[in-house]
C-alpha cells in the first residue's frame, strides 16, 4: 500500500512535457516582446540624440560660436542639420564666413532609416544667427526597419521656423504630421 501512495505523489510524464511547453512557449513570447521593445528604444534614442544635436546647433549660432571653424580669427554665419541617406548619418555643419569648417558627423542606430515621404533623398535644415528660427517649418521622419516589416512605427521631429524642436510617434510612416500651420 505504500508503493501505491508514493506513485501518486509524482508527476506523470505527460504533465512534463505540457509544463516544459508552456515554459517554452512563454520565453519564445518574452523574446519577442523583448526584441521589439528594443527595436522601439533604438528609434526613440535616434530621436533624441537628433533633437540634442539640433537644439545644440541652435545655441551654438545664437552665441556665434565659432569653434568649429579653423582660423586664426574665425567667425560663425549659421550651422545647419544635413542627413545622408545613402550611410544613415548626420551632420552639424558650421557654415564660416572666416575659417574652414569642421563638420561632426553622427550615426543612426542598426536598423533604423531616415524616411522621405517626398522623392528627397537628404535633407538640410539651417539656424539662422540672433533668433535661432529657420527659414520654414520642416519634418524629419525615422522609422525602424524591422518593426511591422519595415512600414509600422515611425517618429518624426518637427522643427517650427521660430525654432522649436520636438518629436512624436505615429503608427506608419505614411500617417506621419507632414503639415506646419
Amino acid at each position: 500500500m505504500r508503493n501505491r501512495t508514493t506513485s501518486l505523489a509524482s508527476f506523470t510524464l505527460i504533465e512534463l512535457i505540457i509544463v516544459v511547453g508552456l515554459i517554452l512557449l512563454f520565453t519564445g513570447f518574452s523574446i519577442s516582446y523583448f526584441s521589439a521593445f528594443t527595436e522601439r528604444k533604438k528609434i526613440e534614442n535616434d530621436s533624441k540624440k537628433i533633437i540634442n544635436t539640433l537644439e545644440l546647433m541652435k545655441t551654438k549660432t545664437i552665441s556665434g560660436d565659432a569653434s568649429l571653424c579653423s582660423d586664426a580669427n574665425p567667425r560663425l554665419s549659421y550651422f545647419s542639420f544635413e542627413t545622408n541617406a545613402s550611410n544613415n548619418s548626420y551632420s552639424m555643419v558650421p557654415h564660416c564666413a572666416v575659417g574652414v569648417p569642421t563638420p561632426i558627423q553622427y550615426s543612426l542606430e542598426t536598423n533604423v532609416l531616415f524616411y522621405y515621404p517626398t522623392p528627397t533623398v537628404d535633407f538640410s535644415v539651417s539656424f539662422q544667427p540672433i533668433t535661432g528660427g529657420t527659414d520654414s517649418c520642416s519634418y524629419i521622419y525615422l522609422k525602424n526597419s524591422l518593426l511591422n516589416n519595415g512600414s509600422g512605427l515611425c517618429r518624426y521631429i518637427k522643427i517650427s521656423k521660430s525654432g522649436l524642436v520636438f518629436d512624436d510617434e505615429c503608427s506608419t510612416c505614411t500617417t506621419c504630421q507632414n503639415t506646419c500651420p
